[in-house]
C-alpha cells in the first residue's frame, strides 16, 4: 500500500486556496499546469512509500502511541512559491507557517521503521496548487509577480484537530486508513 501521513485543512481553508488557485488560472498559461483538485490538497507530513499490508497495523499502532496528548497550535497559509524555484517551477505551493517541528519529530519516529527511505531533508510545509510537467520558465515568469504580490499575504487560519494515515488508491484518489486526534492548544 503507497501510504502517507497528512494535515488537511478545513473547508474554510479550502475556500481561501480556491481563490488563490483563480489568481493563477488567470494568470498562468495553463499549458503544462495541473491545479490540485481542491479536496486532494493537504500538508503532507511523511511520505511512507510502499508499505506491506500486513505492516499497516504496525504503522496505525505506532502512530497512535507516538501521537498521543500531542497538541498543534494554530497554521497559517501565507503566500505562494515553488519548488525547486520560481524561475523554472514544477510545483507551484502555498506555505505553511507554525510551529510543526515537535509533531514532525513525532511522526518521524513512529514511521521510520516503515517508510520506504529515510526522510533526512526538513520539513518545508506547503499545500501544492498546481504541478507543471515539465518544469516551465514561461510558466515562472508569469508566477514570479504573483510570488512577490503574495509574499506576506496569510490566506487562512487554522488549528488542526487530527493527523491522518492515507492510502494513494490506483486513480491517485485518496483513502482515510485512520485518524489520530490532536489535543487543542494550550
Amino acid at each position: 500500500m503507497r501510504l502517507f501521513v497528512a494535515i488537511w485543512p478545513p473547508a474554510e481553508v479550502v475556500e481561501e486556496l480556491e481563490k488563490v488557485q483563480l489568481r493563477l488560472k488567470s494568470a498562468i498559461d495553463r499549458q503544462g499546469v495541473r491545479f490540485t483538485g481542491l479536496s486532494k490538497v493537504h500538508l503532507t507530513m511523511r511520505f511512507l512509500g510502499n508499505v506491506e499490508e500486513g505492516r499497516v497495523p504496525q504503522v496505525v499502532d505506532s502512530l497512535a502511541a507516538n501521537l498521543q496528548a500531542v497538541s498543534l497550535g494554530g497554521l497559517e497559509v501565507v503566500g505562494i512559491g515553488a519548488f525547486p524555484d520560481v524561475r523554472r517551477p514544477a510545483i507551484v505551493w502555498a506555505g505553511i507557517s507554525g510551529d510543526l517541528a515537535s509533531l514532525h519529530a513525532r511522526i518521524l519516529e513512529a514511521t521510520d521503521d516503515y517508510a520506504e527511505r529515510a526522510d533526512d531533508k526538513p520539513l518545508h510545509p506547503h499545500l501544492t496548487l498546481a504541478r507543471v510537467s515539465p518544469p516551465s520558465q514561461k510558466v515562472g515568469r508569469a508566477l514570479d509577480p504573483l510570488v512577490r504580490e503574495f509574499a506576506e499575504t496569510t490566506f487562512a487560519t487554522w488549528a488542526p484537530t487530527e493527523v491522518v494515515l492515507v492510502q494513494t488508491v490506483p486513480g491517485g484518489a485518496y483513502e482515510q486508513v485512520a485518524s489520530f486526534p490532536l489535543e487543542p492548544a494550550r
